[in-house]
């Protein structure tokens, strides 16, 4: 099952070129309040929500997949990790082309470890907005983790095996959170009125525009 956040912050369910209007199926996530639970309250009650919107999809509204504007799944992320020079060819080619790292030296994960970024997603139907285009902005396709489950306190030897786990020992995992894993090879500027069409076997593929701010 694909879900999807789309138009009006409605939850769907992708099925070809249709999305199942499912939002219906948010009421069983329970109400919160103040201060509110960290992390995202759809990823942490996502097992219970698919039940129910498999239950309500038959008699859902249907609305083409090609008129929605699509969000990032992931509406309230309590961080977005990454992950720099994961991938040793991505390394190589930022050493040929200086532009790529700004000049600075270019060293592996081992060295830098991971960093947090400004936890602020878009899907791609919102596109991506460069607010600096006088500067070189490179496109970058990563692979990323949504967490589903709080984590912390992985034993240091277990956790280099995983990502997650690698994430987890320097930081408190909580629902929702993302993991960018790094950018393999193929990294290049991109300008205003560019696409960017990114692809990964077995998941999908999307196009995002990018504009200026």
């Amino acid at each position: 099952m694909r879900i999807c956040r789309f138009n009006d912050d409605r939850l769907g369910i992708v099925e070809g070129s249709e999305i199942v209007d499912v939002t219906a199926a948010l009421d069983v996530i329970p109400e919160t309040g103040w201060p509110a639970p960290p992390g995202d309250a759809l990823i942490a009650h996502l097992d219970a929500v698919l039940i129910r919107a498999r239950e309500i999809a038959p008699d859902a509204q249907r609305v083409p997949l090609s008129g929605a504007l699509l969000k990032s799944p992931v509406a309230n992320p309590n961080k977005v990790i990454g992950a720099p020079v994961n991938y040793y060819a991505h390394q190589d080619e930022a050493i040929k082309d200086a532009g790529v790292n700004f000049g600075r030296e270019i060293k592996t994960i081992d060295h830098y470890g991971l960093f947090l970024k400004n936890p602020v997603l878009v899907g791609p139907g919102e596109g991506v907005a460069l607010h600096f285009p006088d500067h070189r902005n490179d496109h970058e396709v990563e692979l990323s983790l949504v967490i589903g489950r709080a984590g912390k306190d992985i034993p240091y030897e277990h956790a280099l095996d995983h990502v997650a786990g690698y994430a987890s020992a320097f930081y408190t995992l909580q629902p929702g959170d993302v993991i960018m894993t790094g950018t393999p090879e193929g990294v290049g500027p991109v300008v205003p009125g560019d696409t960017m069409h990114c692809f990964c076997e077995g998941v999908g593929e999307m196009d995002v525009a990018v504009r200026a701010a």
